[in-house]
């Protein structure tokens, strides 16, 4: 009688060792029990993820008011990162700006670290920003905006503390994004000497005018409009992420370039400038906005193409993407500069 093989025997039948992960999906259920046991949140708990790229966002909903988690991607932010950033929430509030801040764990943290499949990753919780997002052709939203971004920089002016955070410098805008977007560039030589040269004369305009006195502080770094919400008249600011030390003129071109590439009234702009103040503007901040817009296009880039190995890569394998990133250049610089 012929004995039965074993499983050893036939290791077709047995998977392998599972395979590296690069970045996983949190399920949100059982998202929803960890954080309810780790903050003191009203059951029931109810996790729904609402983005995913950079970072995955999760709207918590519980008894009382909703929350949002987000959790950062590996290696994205170091937990210093995310200690100044919440620290900067923390100040804001402090000085009466409206702003969505980090909410402490049971151990009174602020930052909350998560074993995934990839490794651990840091996470916050959020206060939710209530209301909705701004709707540009409403008369007065783009001046409100400006005045809102105002008292957020003013709120700014007195943050200290001894926390290292990256700097919105010229290497973080523009060096270290061309150096990961040029070598993808390989079969479009045109294209890849055209941005080069771009990204050479704005590094060299913008040098020039900080020389000049361009006005530095802390910065949103991502002030594109769809970082807050209006709710009864109440400008709410969220997602600071991106902020850092910077020039400010740069933190409001970042708008300039949102109502540009987004084909928004050429009045809005305008609007918001008035609400934020034109005076409070030096002659080289007004001078270093549009290359500011420049500068933002390339940043963008290059987290496009740094994430590509997490979102896909087949938008950037196709002709669209492109043609509309460098259609918009070379406009931009043949109107602009």
């Amino acid at each position: 009688m012929t004995g039965t093989r074993s499983e050893e025997d036939l290791p077709g039948l047995r998977p392998p060792p599972p395979l590296p992960v690069a970045f996983s999906i949190l399920d949100p259920a059982a998202l929803a029990a960890h954080l309810q046991e780790q903050y003191a949140l009203q059951g029931p708990v109810s996790c729904e993820l609402l983005s995913g790229g950079v970072n995955d966002t999760y709207l918590v909903r519980t008894a009382g008011e909703p929350v949002v988690f987000r959790l950062y991607r590996l290696g994205w932010r170091t937990e210093t990162d995310v200690a100044w950033e919440t620290a900067l929430l923390a100040h804001l509030q402090a000085q009466g700006a409206e702003v969505s801040v980090a909410l402490p764990d049971r151990t009174g943290r602020h930052q909350h670290w998560v074993s995934t499949p990839e490794g651990p990753r840091p996470g916050a919780l959020f206060t939710f920003a209530a209301g909705r997002s701004p709707w540009w052709r409403e008369g007065s939203h783009g001046h409100r905006f400006g005045a809102s971004v105002a008292t957020l920089h003013d709120a700014m002016e007195t943050f200290d503390t001894p926390i290292k955070r990256f700097r919105l410098n010229l290497e973080h805008l523009i060096d270290t994004p061309l150096a990961t977007v040029l070598p993808l560039l390989k079969d479009r030589p045109e294209d890849a000497t055209y941005l080069a040269a771009l990204g050479a004369r704005t590094r060299a305009r913008l040098a020039e005018l900080a020389s000049q006195g361009l006005s530095e502080g802390i910065c949103h770094g991502d002030l594109h409009g769809g970082n807050v919400h209006v709710d009864d008249g109440m400008w709410t600011h969220f997602d600071f992420d991106c902020g850092g030390v910077g020039w400010r003129s740069y933190d409001i071109a970042v708008f300039w370039w949102s109502m540009s590439t987004g084909k928004q009234p050429a009045n809005v702009w305008d609007d918001f400038l008035d609400g934020y103040g034109q005076d409070r503007l030096t002659p080289a901040d007004r001078s270093a906005l549009p290359w500011f817009v420049v500068a933002r296009t390339l940043w963008l880039l290059g987290l496009h193409v740094g994430l590509r190995h997490r979102i896909g890569s087949v938008f950037l394998s196709g002709e669209s993407y492109w043609h509309e990133v460098l259609t918009f250049l070379r406009t931009w610089e043949t109107e602009q500069l």
